[in-house]
């Protein structure tokens, strides 16, 4: 024993630098070492004295005990206790560590590019050229920007825009409710309202706008076929295509969809207004503009599917082609404030069975052709200056009676070859049907060759008659003949397949 004395003195000397322990003190830390092991400590045998006492013997806690009562050691473990000092991790776990904390950081990362991913190619037919934020106004608050939006039905005041995509589209054309100013009503069917409205875009600009809302909301269903159509239109850029301003929403309150406002109003409308004097050119100018406007909607892939005069706007005096300049609007917005020309199908659903082409009424199946076969009744309408198409036959027999080989016929007024154009638009085969790009050409083609004879006589006459002025040729001299002449230029097609049905009169 005097041995193992000697070696923990020599050894807590050197390595600790602390005093030697006496012969007591020594004995009195071996026996709690035993109690401490449940059974003692391993023999101690020659040779393995000093790893022994280092790792058997030598616990820090169980010496502390031994020198306690040491005053001059206090202060040593106070210094080198290891809740002072701090522990050494092995390499191998702090590699672990880190490599399990990347790799978890790489899978969630994936995950919600995948997600993201997956949610910009589902939406991607809904805003691929929405701005990130309403380029009128702040960005929309928080609810909007979730897709909750108020419906004004006490039964259900709030609903959520399901569609990813629509919300977004939603929330990048939403507009602050309190900027905007209704007025009288323009316009009022069975389930929707338009009014006069100012838009106040800043403290120094006002802007006089259409804001058209729902009536009524039932469903979820049928608040997102109303933004639906309505958010769609902001999407083209077109001198003859309506384009939206945006949406707004407030409590008790239906959504609104803020559109420019068309001093004239729709195209039937104007039409069959007898104070509006129009000629027979301009008549064929609104064609060619109503032809522009479904042509560039054919190019970005969209179908219109219920073209017709009544969804037709009418905007001011352009002085540059000197007439009114035309713009197709709407997208069914107006489908309610004309009921009358909408047939109710055992489905449900309104159908403007007049309008529609053979196969959207037989197979629900809609393609530039179908609104094709729509143009051409609306280009009946516009020369006949708004006359109800079909007016004798019931929307219920239309298809019967199309199916007959009937046609509509040529309006009193109308010159054959703008005739010739409409009716290859009624082609049965909608193969047999031209494009609009091909339909714009041949319209384009019609309209200047009418204005060019229109100033020919005009010339004729003022060599006869020096100081007769006719309408036709107010303000029209050479030089604004010309300008009057349209230069549209249709996007390119790879072929022009107009080929019109043989004449069926």
């Amino acid at each position: 024993m005097e041995n193992i004395h000697l070696v923990l003195c020599v050894f807590f000397s050197s390595t600790l630098a602390i005093p030697t322990l006496d012969r007591s003190e020594a004995s009195q830390f071996l026996s709690r070492q035993r109690r401490a092991n449940s059974g003692g400590i391993e023999e101690i045998s020659e040779g393995n004295l000093e790893r022994e006492c280092i790792e058997e013997v030598c616990n820090f806690e169980e010496a502390r005990e031994v020198f306690e009562n040491h005053d001059q050691t206090i202060e040593w473990w106070d210094t080198n206790h290891p809740s002072a000092t701090s522990k050494q991790t092995p390499t191998g776990v702090i590699i672990g560590v880190v490599s399990g904390i990347i790799a978890f950081i790489i899978i969630v990362a994936i995950i919600i590019f995948a997600a993201k991913s997956a949610e910009r190619s589902s939406s991607s037919k809904y805003h691929s050229n929405y701005p990130h934020r309403n380029e009128s106004g702040p960005p929309p608050p928080y609810e909007v920007a979730q897709g909750m939006l108020h419906t004004g039905n006490s039964q259900m005041p709030q609903i959520k825009i399901r569609d990813p995509a629509l919300r977004a589209a939603v929330a990048s054309c939403y507009i602050e409710r309190n900027r905007i100013h209704l007025g009288r009503k323009i316009k009022e069917g069975n389930f929707g309202v338009v009014y006069d409205a100012k838009w106040n875009q800043s403290s120094e600009r006002t802007r006089r706008v259409a804001a058209k809302t729902m009536k009524n909301i039932e469903s979820q269903q049928q608040l997102e076929n109303f933004l639906k159509e309505g958010v769609m239109m902001k999407e083209f850029n077109h001198p003859n295509i309506i384009k939206i301003y945006g949406v707004c929403t407030a409590p008790r309150e239906y959504p609104i969809i803020i559109l420019p406002y068309m001093e004239n109003g729709d195209l039937r409308t104007f039409l069959r207004d007898s104070n509006n004097e129009i000629t027979v050119a301009e008549l064929i100018g609104y064609c060619v503009d109503i032809c522009a406007g479904m042509e560039h909607l054919a190019v970005k892939g969209k179908v219109h599917r219920d073209l017709a005069a009544r969804n037709v706007l009418v905007g001011s005096f352009n002085d540059e082609i000197e007439r009114n300049i035309i713009k197709v609007g709407d997208f069914g917005l107006s489908r309610d404030l004309n009921q009358s020309d909408y047939y109710r199908s055992t489905q449900h659903s309104e159908l403007p069975l007049k309008w529609m082409s053979p196969e959207s009424i037989r197979y629900h199946r809609y393609t530039e052709k179908s609104d094709v076969w729509s143009f051409g009744v609306t280009m009946w309408e516009t020369m006949t200056r708004a006359v109800a198409p079909y007016a004798t036959v019931d929307p219920v027999y239309i298809l019967d009676h199309i199916d007959s080989g009937n046609r509509l016929e040529k309006p009193r007024h109308c010159p054959e070859n703008v005739y010739k154009v409409m009716k290859s638009c009624w082609a049965a085969n909608p193969d047999n049907r031209p494009t609009f790009a091909a339909l714009l050409t041949k319209l384009l083609d019609i309209y200047n060759r009418r204005i060019d004879q229109l100033r020919a006589e005009q010339d004729a006459l003022n060599q006869s008659y020096p100081d007769t002025r006719s309408r036709l040729s107010s303000n029209r001299d050479e030089d604004n003949l010309e300008i009057s002449r349209l230069s549209y230029q249709p996007s390119e097609r790879t072929t022009n397949d107009y080929n019109p049905e043989p004449n069926m009169s």
